[in-house]
């Protein structure tokens, strides 16, 4: 079966008659919380599999901002339980694209599940029902954003990796990695249409891109530039 196939029989089953609400406020600290913690287990990965040491602040600082935002999280629940039911603050999400961004996030904490670092080697069944679910909303969220999986994904990150490591790969190269070039590079082989914006250098030390809507982003980094993109021409977001 081609991607092509696939994605249509995958959408025959895309909800889609259910109405899509969300608590903007529960959803913004849960987010800002895995974020952390998904920083500390990308940092266990650059150890084992690049040589990468663990910077010991960077991972306690994640934990740290992890746990109290979950605090602040159990707080505002207990005092407004209602909060969970959810509200309609839905007026500028896509909902095909959060679903699709959202199920990659908890097939990736099923497949989480399924390690055990003592338990020796995983169930090759386990693995291929997760990988079937993942694929299923990666053709959602392809879809949702007009991106062909075969031409512009599967080439551009080979090109990107051609552009990371050009002979083959090299532990040194996989932690020294130029982002932004990749980026371009894979703009560049697809055809994808967003300008590659210049992220400042103190947003590289933080560790995240600024927002557009004038708030801290997830490490505390506010934007002082705005983006235009070329299929529209407009900015998103602006900061005085």
């Amino acid at each position: 079966m081609n991607f092509e196939k696939f994605t249509e029989d995958a959408k025959r089953t895309e909800s889609s008659d259910v109405p899509f609400t969300l608590n903007a406020g529960v959803f913004d600290l849960l987010q800002t919380a895995t974020i952390q913690l998904m920083d500390c287990f990308d940092l266990i990965k650059k150890k084992a599999f690049y040589g990468k040491e663990i910077n010991q602040d960077r991972f306690y600082a994640r934990l740290v901002v992890a746990d109290a935002t979950l605090v602040e999280l159990k707080d505002n629940l207990k005092n407004n339980p209602e909060e969970l039911a959810g509200t309609n603050d839905t007026s500028n999400i896509n909902p095909r694209e959060f679903h699709g961004i959202l199920g990659l996030l908890t097939e990736a904490g099923e497949l989480l599940e399924l390690i055990d670092v003592e338990g020796g080697e995983i169930d090759a069944l386990k693995i291929a029902d997760e990988l079937g679910d993942s694929m299923w909303y990666i053709a959602i969220l392809a879809d949702a954003k007009g991106i062909d999986i075969e031409q512009q994904v599967l080439e551009g990150v080979i090109a990107k990796l051609r552009k990371r490591f050009p002979d083959k790969f090299e532990a040194a190269l996989a932690v020294t990695r130029d982002k932004d070039a990749e980026i371009a590079e894979t703009a560049a082989v697809t055809g994808i249409g967003d300008v590659v914006e210049e992220v400042p250098p103190e947003v590289k030390r933080k560790g995240g891109r600024p927002r557009r809507d004038g708030k801290p982003n997830k490490s505390g980094v506010v934007a002082k530039h705005k983006r235009t993109t070329k299929k529209s021409g407009t900015t998103k977001g602006t900061t005085e």
